[in-house]
This record gives structure tokens, C-alpha cells and sequence, in this order.
């Protein structure tokens, strides 16, 4: 369990607090890519992005058009083709788990 102030709770709440990096070691790992990269008509949409958001964080993507956020998203969902890397949402890996 965090040991968080009745205020820095709320703030977790209403995402305006981001979890110290020494709380986060107690925190379940929600999503984690490592390294993904996607390609798309031979060209490099994302390149080798990692990064890890905690069970509890509110987590966006903010860039101009072009910049591989629909592209990241998608290669998560399984809609297009991953060209290398890996997910996980809980444990679960995402690029080889069963799509239906």
C-alpha cells in the first residue's frame, strides 16, 4: 500500500499527482512497452518506444499530426502489423495473445 496523504490521494484521483518514483516500485505495472516500433508502407511510424504507466496513472499522448500516436495505439489494439517490441497490459502480452 502507498503511504500517501489524504491529499496526494485525491490529487492520484483526479490525475493531477503523478506517483513518486519511489512509490512505484508498490504499484502494479498496467502497460508496458518495450522497444515497439511500427512500421507502415515502408515507413517508420514509432522507433523503438519504451515506456511503463502504473495501475492508477492517467497516461496521454499528446504530438503533432504524423507523430505515431494512432500508429502506437493501433499496434497495441493489434490493428496494424508491430514491426518489433512488445506489450503488456497486466502481464498479459499483447502482441501474441489471441485476437478474435
Amino acid at each position: 500500500m502507498l503511504d500517501l496523504t489524504l491529499e496526494e490521494k485525491d490529487m492520484v484521483e483526479k490525475g493531477l499527482y503523478e506517483i513518486p518514483e519511489s512509490h512505484r516500485s508498490h504499484c502494479k505495472q498496467g502497460l508496458q512497452l518495450e522497444r515497439l516500433s511500427v512500421e507502415h508502407g515502408g515507413h517508420h511510424l514509432v522507433n523503438n518506444l519504451s515506456l511503463t504507466i502504473f495501475d492508477g496513472e492517467v497516461f496521454s499522448f499528446i504530438g503533432e499530426n504524423g507523430a505515431g500516436k494512432s500508429a502506437t495505439l493501433s499496434a497495441i489494439a493489434g490493428l496494424i502489423h508491430l514491426h518489433g517490441g512488445s506489450a503488456f497490459a497486466y502481464g498479459v502480452d499483447l502482441i501474441n495473445a489471441v485476437r478474435f
